[in-house]
């Protein structure tokens, strides 16, 4: 997806929804792509500031600013909510589907993931086996 656009790149490159405001600024967006691109990395913040071609405190509270969350607790989410959609669709263990988007805390995803979606991993994977999985939130 071209970084100029102006819609959410989250919203047509990856099979979860996430929910942000508009964000018009180039950027930004640059960073939310170079995020999305590879969730098993941990990008240092010097690398996506200087893909928006910003310093890094200025990065991080620009993003703030435009995404009404920080950056650290967006990339987490992303993370979270490519979790689910790999548990409901391959035949993977939560360590293996943690693994591929990059989670590394198996207490911190489980909170995580109960927070977002009112069910531990384990629950929500048992559900979709048994063809009862649950819409996303």
């Amino acid at each position: 997806m071209p970084v100029n656009s102006t819609s959410n790149p989250l919203d047509s490159t990856t099979p979860f929804k996430l929910t942000l405001p508009p964000i018009e600024d180039r950027r930004i967006l640059a960073v939310i792509v170079k995020l999305q691109s590879d969730l098993a990395r941990d990008f240092p913040l010097e690398e996506l500031a200087k893909e928006a071609n910003l310093s890094v405190p200025y990065m991080q509270a620009r993003f703030s600013q435009l995404a009404k969350k920080p950056l650290e607790k967006f990339h987490q989410e992303i993370r979270v909510k490519a979790a689910h959609d790999l548990l409901a669709t391959e035949f993977l263990t939560i360590q293996e589907v943690m693994t591929r988007v990059g989670l590394r805390d198996r207490k911190r995803f489980y909170r995580d993931f109960k927070a977002m979606y009112h069910m531990a991993p384990g629950a929500f994977r048992k559900l979709c086996l048994q063809g009862k999985c649950p819409t996303a939130v």
